[in-house]
């Protein structure tokens, strides 16, 4: 137990991880009043309520605000941290996905040298990205991973896992490239595509590391085209290996690049994942804004930064 400086709160999702959030919980909670008890808890009752509660606390003077959930949590209190650069965000996982934790070097789940570090506070910024006015900070994308995203959120079953696996599969034999188009000063593209990811993190999906490259404070965006169309169930399935690996890149239906503005458009409304939470739209401009969050990160851990 030890003083910490500034004002803390704690923002958790009991549904998050399709309600693993909510039998972890109460062990977070008491780690949590463990090395500060005079933290403040809060948890969300529904969809966006984490960013109502992020700009109600920035409003009432607390420095640290750290999420407690997967990333969709994360995703929908970053709405509310951007342009208040006096407050610190930090991150406990205990989603389903819990990709965005890795940029910052912490684990799944804490161990007490992670409770230590999280609340020894060694910040850095961070970028954020910027989809047709919605922020993001991980990753975001159009094509088979959002159309499994799609099917994972019309899905009824509890596991969050087993949905997910079931909708990746899916598409995985089902689903059509579709014609996009893509526009940026680096690189444009008008064709089918199996699926373009663009972010700062380097996996989505719960591990797939679709931007093996990327770094969460150079100031760009990573990119990436994949153009798997008239491959066939089992090359697919091997390309996707090579996409949880992070071996793709080198494939010649691949093509990685970067960029600080790109706009991606469909002849008709399409889904899209941010941060993996889904929208529908035919057109997507997308930015970066450099250094936009003051964020938590592991000292001394793999992470996805340039400067730590």
């Amino acid at each position: 137990m030890s003083d910490y400086d500034g004002k803390w709160a704690f923002i958790d999702n009991p549904v998050a991880g399709s309600g693993f959030a909510g039998r972890y919980l109460p062990e977070v909670r008491a780690e949590i009043k463990r090395y500060h008890p005079g933290a403040d808890i809060f948890s969300t009752e529904r969809p966006g309520h984490a960013t109502e509660l992020a700009a109600g606390l920035i409003e009432q003077g607390y420095t640290h605000i750290v999420a407690v959930g997967g990333d969709g949590t994360i995703n929908e209190i970053v709405q509310s941290l951007i342009g208040h650069p006096e407050v610190t965000f930090g991150v406990v996982s205990a989603g389903s996905g819990n990709d965005f934790v890795h940029v910052l070097g912490f684990p799944e789940r804490f161990a007490e040298k992670d409770w230590v570090s999280l609340f020894q506070a060694k910040s850095v910024r961070l970028d954020a990205g910027k989809c047709n006015g919605r922020y993001f900070i991980n990753t975001l994308g159009v094509g088979f991973d959002a159309q499994v995203a799609a099917d994972f959120h019309k899905m009824k079953i509890r596991n969050g896992k087993l949905r997910y696996w079931i909708a990746l599969i899916k598409n995985l034999i089902g689903y059509k490239p579709k014609r996009l188009k893509l526009v940026s000063e680096e690189f444009s593209e008008d064709r089918a595509m199996f699926m373009i990811s663009v972010g700062n993190g380097r996996s989505s999906g719960g591990g797939f590391a679709v931007l093996p490259n990327a770094l969460a404070d150079d100031g760009l965006l990573d990119a990436c085209v994949f153009r798997f169309n008239n491959d066939g169930l089992i090359r697919k399935t091997k390309k996707l290996m090579e996409v949880i690996r992070g071996t793709h890149n080198q494939d010649p239906t691949v093509t990685p690049f970067r960029t600080k503005k790109l706009v991606i458009e469909s002849s008709e409304d399409m889904p899209m994942h941010i941060d993996g939470e889904l929208f529908v739209n035919s057109r997507f401009e997308i930015e970066i804004i450099p250094a936009a969050v003051n964020v938590i990160v592991n000292p001394g851990h793999p992470n996805y930064l340039k400067v730590v």
